[in-house]
């Protein structure tokens, strides 16, 4: 299945849309940028406006070191499609897609993927880098069928939303567009992570005093593991796996984070070492009946 107008619809009423992007059921007409579908119902608020200028600012340069990190934090990400049963003829859904960090993870499973982000640069760089579908739309109300999209895959986005207005609405409307048995896929920074014993309540500090301090939002935070399995259960998805994806920290030297990535393997799996990972997996599937 790939992405069409057969899972588009518009964000407010979702009325399947016809020859153009304006809807029929509610009246709303939605505007396009170099072919771009702008899906937004509402102006963004001053936070995000501020979150989605940061793909707009130079280009940043980070160290060999916090690539090998942030790889290996998203890694698990193509064996936890595949164990829970994403196949070539899914439609995997990326949220917050960015300008497609996480593709080289989900197209050795499927390569009929469709991103979302608030962000219009960089999903137009999502658009022309990778030739997928992609749209400008809010991940709390997003422009896709009930039922339309067979995966979500939600990668280093929540710790931003769960300190912006929780966590509920946007989980219950990944459950909305998830097929019943659905997969979900979540990848975050955990809050256990030794390292963040002390960075955390400094940022939050700083945030205060500097707001944008270390290229963060103050909004912006680590995510505990019973936080994140209390908040998916509650939005009706039965967890089946929770495993550290990485102990690695972006700011270790790189000959000493090749030699924690060789040796980290078994403990990312076993209690009680998984709950201490820097960044967390956590694998569930929508309910079997919609």
């Amino acid at each position: 299945m790939s992405a069409s107008s057969e899972q588009i619809c518009c964000p407010a009423c979702r009325t399947p849309f016809t020859d153009t992007l304006h809807c029929i059921g509610c009246g709303r007409t939605y505007q396009t940028v170099d072919g771009m579908p702008i899906l937004l119902t509402a102006p963004l608020s001053k936070e995000l406006e501020e979150e989605a200028k940061w793909y707009d600012a130079a280009p940043r340069q980070f160290s060999r070191g916090h690539h090998l990190a942030h790889a290996k934090a998203r890694a698990d990400i193509t064996p936890g499609l595949r164990r829970m049963g994403i196949t070539d003829v899914h439609l995997v859904l990326t949220v917050g897609c960015g300008t497609g960090n996480d593709l080289e993870t989900i197209l050795p499973v499927t390569k009929h993927i469709v991103g979302i982000d608030i962000a219009a640069s960089a999903v137009r760089q999502f658009r022309v880098s990778s030739g997928l579908a992609g749209y400008v739309a809010d991940c709390g109300q997003m422009p896709f069928l009930d039922g339309s999209i067979d995966a979500v895959v939600v990668s280093g986005l929540l710790h931003h939303l769960a300190g912006h207005d929780g966590l509920q609405p946007y989980l219950r409307e990944f459950r909305r567009v998830l097929r019943p048995g659905g997969a979900l896929l979540v990848v975050e920074p955990n809050l256990l992570y030794p390292v963040q014993w002390i960075l955390f309540p400094v940022n939050r500090v700083m945030q205060k005093l500097k707001p944008g301090w270390r290229g963060l939002v103050p909004h912006e935070r680590p995510l505990g593991p019973r936080f994140m399995l209390r908040e998916v259960r509650r939005a009706g998805f039965t967890v089946t796996r929770y495993t550290s994806s990485t102990f690695l920290h972006n700011r270790l030297p790189f000959a000493l984070a090749k030699l924690i990535s060789r040796i980290e393997g078994p403990f990312c799996r076993i209690m009680p070492f998984k709950l201490f990972g820097w960044w967390l997996t956590l694998e569930a599937a929508s309910p079997a009946c919609a």
